[in-house]
């Protein structure tokens, strides 16, 4: 009998746009290939891509048995606008008349607003109310959730709480947790993989206390985030490279803001019987402080691509659609582009995927912007290199191993490739700054043998160390016997 498991992943990953789909599709493919029997279990609500029925058709040809899909509620859809005012409100500091009254806040008040659950009230709230649907209760219901979320903002501002817990509510709220419970009521399976810590709440860990529990966390959320909050307050009006602040194209950003990983979500891995860390800094971060829960390394794995490289066409960066991507575009338009261009007045450079907010930004000689690319196989055939100007982020730069797979050499920056197969001279080149990062795009557009060189010992890395052999036996370890 097949062991049976439940997936969920909040995104479509078909046609895969991002690493994050790609490595839902390697673990699918994995644990397809060991024998188990896969039940995706995903929400439009949200999902980066939209759902449709070419997709669900392929995944279930491809990778999955069932693939159940969570279209959102009336109720779910007011409950979430609800609670994020609330935590809008607490956050700006705009609601008045409340249950706080200044000073003459007593402590007995402050006592029973610290043993009230915020989210937990909403959820009652909503339920009482959810009778009143239709136009005839139209206004009172506007007037009542008005009400309502100025009072959970007072609630939250007295404990401190502006922002969202990582496992919130507004991620999965009441009508979504009963169907995720649902579907495990259906499915009965041995093992339950959760991806990332907001989505934690789906899962009733009480109730499946003895179903195997993973999570497959793809990203520290909780830094992710603060990373994201970080550069967002510098890039929003920087799209335009003459108008860019200087401080994002540090190659220490990141380095001097002394981020750290939320406690918070430490915690929630400490409720699932494993763990799996894609990279093996943030494993060994993870290993020292969350102490009930099994931790695995498993980085993205892939099968080499046997193309004929041609090592003729342009240069690559294929991005996806978050802040890290666009502040290496950046970085590498404003400081890099110029130092090549000194050089090699005839380089180019196609740039593949979407940016994020979706705004192209200003165009650069030399650049060429392609858009989302189905399948990249035509251009790692022909493209000299691959670029990874990336300074920030969680998780790995699944883009680096994609490239090295198909025999591309990359030039990454020295976060980049921390996390990623490159051996630097061997494989491809790590660049320290811009000057270096430029000279090692000068060399390989230069020399079209070492392109070669490079990258047949690319895919070798990725044929010995970071193929299937490795995604199956880190899985088999994982999932425990199949029968």
């Amino acid at each position: 009998m097949k062991k049976k498991i439940l997936y969920f992943f909040p995104h479509n990953p078909f046609p895969p746009r991002t690493g994050a789909h790609r490595r839902c599709l390697e673990i699918f493919s994995g644990l397809r290939e060991l024998g188990c029997e896969i039940h995706f279990a995903s929400s439009s609500i949200s999902s980066e891509t939209q759902w449709n029925d070419s997709s669900v058709a392929a995944l279930k040809a491809k990778h999955v048995k069932s693939v159940r899909i969570y279209e959102g509620s009336p109720d779910d859809k007011r409950f979430v606008k609800l609670l994020w005012s609330a935590y809008s409100l607490a956050k700006e500091g705009n609601s008045n008349n409340g249950i706080r009254d200044g000073q003459k806040t007593t402590s007995s008040v402050r006592e029973l607003v610290q043993n009230i659950n915020p989210e937990a009230l909403c959820r009652k709230y909503s339920g009482f109310t959810s009778w009143c649907s239709g136009k005839r209760f139209e206004g009172f219901l506007k007037t009542a959730d008005w009400k309502m979320a100025r009072v959970l903002s007072e609630i939250l501002s007295m404990r401190a709480e502006s922002n969202a817990p990582l496992d919130s509510m507004i991620h999965t709220p009441p009508d979504f947790r009963r169907w995720f419970n649902q579907c495990l009521e259906e499915v009965r399976p041995d093992l339950m993989m959760m991806s990332y810590a907001h989505w934690d709440g789906l899962f009733d860990h009480k109730k499946f206390v003895s179903t195997m529990r993973v999570i497959d966390y793809l990203d520290l959320v909780s830094l992710n985030t603060a990373m994201q909050r970080a550069l967002l307050q510098r890039l929003e009006n920087s799209s335009d490279v003459s108008t860019i602040d200087e401080a994002v194209l540090k190659e220490d950003f990141f380095d001097k803001l002394n981020l750290t990983i939320d406690e918070r979500e430490l915690a929630i891995f400490d409720r699932y019987d494993q763990a799996i860390a894609i990279n093996p800094k943030e494993a060994e971060q993870i290993r020292q402080k969350a102490s009930h829960t099994k931790l695995s390394y498993l980085p993205v794995t892939l099968e080499p691509y046997p193309i004929e490289n041609v090592y003729t066409g342009p240069a690559l960066f294929p991005l996806g659609p978050n802040p890290f991507n666009l502040q290496g575009y950046l970085y590498f338009a404003h400081k890099v582009m110029p130092e090549i261009r000194k050089v090699i007045p005839e380089f180019s450079l196609d740039v593949t995927g979407s940016f994020y907010w979706n705004k192209l930004p200003a165009v650069v000689d030399g650049i060429n912007l392609r858009g989302f690319v189905p399948d990249l196989a035509d251009l790692y055939r022909t493209c000299r290199f691959v670029v990874c100007p990336v300074l920030g982020g969680t998780g790995q730069q699944i883009k680096i191993v994609e490239a090295m797979a198909h025999g591309v050499p990359v030039i990454a920056t020295r976060f980049s490739a921390a996390s990623s197969p490159i051996e630097h001279g061997n494989n491809g080149f790590v660049a320290n700054d811009a000057k270096e990062f430029a000279e090692y795009v000068v060399i390989l557009w230069n020399d079209r043998s070492l392109c070669e060189r490079l990258g047949e010992a690319a895919r070798e890395t990725i044929a010995s160390k970071f193929s299937r052999p490795r995604l199956l036996n880190e899985l088999s370890n994982i999932v425990g016997p199949l029968h």
